[in-house]
């Protein structure tokens, strides 16, 4: 090889040494781009999916809670005369189960009442207070009537928050002495 020849692949060599062009950096930057908006939309559409079942989960388990609890309370009054319903405003009724403890008679009040279920324990001669209760899970409301016949009553519990949710109901006939 001679000299004259060096001098020209050494030219030729720093020509293509020079780096990257404007065009393949900007596209690569734009690949990099994309890459990370899809990324963030799918983890952003995940993560609100999950948060959306996590809360259909809690109403619907706040729902069955309810639903037990009230048909628990009903199934422990010890005959039928024990429960019945009171009105306590112009949309819901409340459910009093009478209980005598060593002579005197005690009410046990299940209620709806600011989109929680309520339990309020007072003496009979007591005036009931709806504030005055233990908030014991959240619902959106309830509804309870007795059967025709008066030897059941039905309940029926639902969530207003989301109105996907089915409500849940269930009969429960009362003891006979």
């Amino acid at each position: 090889m001679n000299p004259g020849e060096a001098g020209v692949l050494m030219k030729c060599s720093r020509k293509n040494e020079k780096g990257y062009s404007l065009i393949e950096i900007t596209f690569v930057m734009i690949l990099i781009a994309l890459f990370g908006i899809t990324t963030y939309t799918l983890v952003a559409v995940g993560a609100q999916s999950y948060e959306k079942m996590l809360y259909e989960r809690e109403d619907h388990s706040n729902l069955r809670i309810a639903l037990s609890y009230i048909s628990t309370r009903v199934r422990q009054a010890d005959a039928e005369n024990d429960i019945h319903l009171e009105k306590i405003d112009e949309v819901n009724d409340a459910l009093v189960i009478s209980s005598a403890i060593d002579g005197d008679i005690y009410e046990t009040w299940i209620y709806q009442y600011e989109d929680h279920l309520y339990e309020l324990f007072k003496p009979q001669e007591i005036a009931f207070d709806p504030e005055y209760g233990t908030s014991l899970v959240v619902i959106g409301g309830m509804d309870l009537s007795l059967s025709q016949d008066q030897q059941g009553i039905n309940i029926k519990v639902w969530n207003i928050a989301n109105s996907q949710l089915p409500a849940l109901g269930t009969f429960i006939k009362f003891r006979t002495s």
